[in-house]
């Protein structure tokens, strides 16, 4: 169903194209290789409200095993542990990781039973649209193949295409930060 799941540790869920900048980042020469309608179903993924997003530096692994080692500490990394805990709790719980950013957990599906997301009150996280992360994703995945066209017409043609958005007269600073953190490939 989501390729995604594949890089996520069991018995982790997390949408990391909503919820990790670093994993969106390292992901884009994997879209830039697809057709367009496969491009369009990643933005799927990407929802349609405002969403919180880890900015750190730590990867998707790091973050899970972080979270697995905090709950094996406690005695309720298994299943049924961990969901007799979460009804202690009120069904969620919000956890440090080693970088000191917090992680909502509550329950999941029935495999992939720890659902994860960064907490809203956290170091290394942005609340962004997800618009915007889509607009700046989509430009960096064309940027290249584009090179030298005006910077917001190319976007204005992108969100038209992929999102059905209406043109930008300009871009704001979280855009404009996305489009900058997408387009310089650092590996995080």
């Amino acid at each position: 169903m989501y390729k995604y799941l594949q890089d996520i540790p069991f018995p982790f869920l997390l949408n990391p194209w909503k919820h990790h900048l670093g994993y969106i980042r390292n992901n884009i020469p994997s879209l830039q290789k697809l057709p367009p309608e496969n491009v369009r179903r990643y933005m799927l993924d990407i929802g349609e409200s405002v969403t919180d997003v880890y900015t750190g530096k730590l990867p998707v692994s790091g973050i899970c095993s972080d979270l697995e080692k905090h709950l094996k500490h406690k005695g309720i990394f298994e299943k049924k542990a961990y969901l007799s805990w979460l009804e202690t709790v009120s069904m969620y719980e919000v956890i440090p990781v080693s970088d000191k950013s917090r992680w909502l957990i509550r329950q999941g599906n029935d495999k992939r039973y720890i659902h994860i997301h960064p907490g809203k009150i956290s170091p290394h996280k942005s609340r962004l649209k997800s618009q915007q992360i889509k607009t700046a994703l989509l430009y960096a995945v064309y940027a290249d193949k584009y090179e030298g066209k005006n910077q917001i017409k190319l976007i204005n043609e992108l969100r038209q295409e992929f999102l059905d958005l209406p043109p930008l007269k300009h871009t704001s600073d979280n855009l404009s930060w996305l489009i900058t953190c997408f387009t310089t490939r650092k590996k995080s």
